[in-house]
């Protein structure tokens, strides 16, 4: 393998991320959207079933996030190892201008507790948020 196959290996996965990422942003926009614009109230059993798929969801994609993440670290390592042996080329190290990894696995982790933490509750508290007219009075007589 050539040092120009692990970076192309590298951008590769580095849209996989961006791609995963943009799946988590548009499912939380289609749970809470969707459960705005239902226009009545929603019973416990439908938030509940709406916030364990949602949980499901969150579970495989945050492993997904995990894997890709662990992948470019392991492939960022391997083109630097591969530029330390052979030299920088032309002068330039193109390794050294990867963004850094590090910190992402972190931010994956704290990203994830808020939504699933932030999520829980807008889908729990939906009917008191969405401001729709509740048949509340209708019901009580």
């Amino acid at each position: 393998m050539t040092q120009f196959d692990l970076l192309d290996l590298i951008a590769s996965q580095r849209a996989l991320v961006f791609d995963t990422w943009n799946m988590f942003v548009a499912v939380h926009i289609t749970i809470i959207g969707g459960l705005f614009l239902i226009n009545r109230e929603v019973s416990l059993i439908e938030r509940g079933v709406a916030y364990g798929l949602y949980f499901v969801f969150l579970c495989m994609n945050w492993n997904a996030q995990i894997v890709n993440y662990d992948y470019i670290n392991f492939l960022t390592q391997a083109a630097r190892a591969m530029e330390a042996e052979i030299g920088c080329g032309a002068g330039v190290c193109i390794t050294a201008n990867l963004p850094p990894t590090k910190n992402a696995q972190t931010l994956v982790h704290v990203v994830y507790a808020l939504a699933a933490i932030l999520t829980f509750l807008t889908v729990m508290l939906i009917n008191k948020m969405s401001h729709r007219k509740l048949n509340r009075a209708a019901a009580a007589s």
